[in-house]
């Protein structure tokens, strides 16, 4: 479950989403999932949440509002979302997911293992969905530096963030981390 909602369902809404809306509308909305995972976490794991995340929350929202809004109240209720913005939400909720679960199995298993299984069940999802995406064809007309681009993102943005991440929720639980 952790590959599938952490690796597959973020990473493919995610990408999915920026074929349909403009890619600060989904910096915009990403913004909002320590909102979701604090609350995910105050309703499903039973955590408490303090003063201090409640005003998190309210400045995130905040921030957030304003940012779309430009500060004008009653536009919050004229904006469209278009499906890319609501296949980023999508994005965003399959990663309040994945912290919402690794919290348990991070109380029992190394940070690293998790990481490595989640990534390796991840990765099998992704090559089963990869013909739809039509990666095959993708793959056989991409330039040497772009696949070493692409490996660098996987292994130092995407596998040291979700190590670093995992490492978080263990240490600090999932609303602080």
């Amino acid at each position: 479950l952790l590959g599938l909602t952490g690796i597959v369902g973020y990473h493919y809404f995610f990408f999915l989403s920026l074929r349909h809306t403009a890619v600060a509308n989904t910096s915009i909305i990403n913004a909002l999932s320590p909102v979701f995972t604090g609350v995910g976490a105050a309703v499903f794991l039973r955590e408490r949440l303090t003063g201090l995340n409640y005003l998190g929350i309210a400045i995130a929202v905040t921030g957030v509002w304003a940012l779309v809004t430009d500060v004008q109240p009653g536009r919050i209720l004229q904006l469209p979302f278009n499906r890319g913005d609501e296949t980023m939400l999508a994005a965003v909720l399959c990663f309040v997911v994945y912290g919402l679960l690794i919290k348990t199995p991070v109380d029992r298993y190394s940070s690293y293992v998790l990481t490595l299984y989640a990534t390796f069940f991840g990765v099998i999802w992704l090559l089963l969905i990869a013909p739809v995406e039509q990666l095959p064809v993708t793959l056989q007309t991409m330039s040497a530096s772009s696949t070493y681009a692409i490996l660098y993102m996987g292994v130092a943005g995407s596998g040291l963030g979700y190590l670093t991440f995992s490492l978080s929720v263990k240490s600090l639980g999932a609303t602080r981390s």
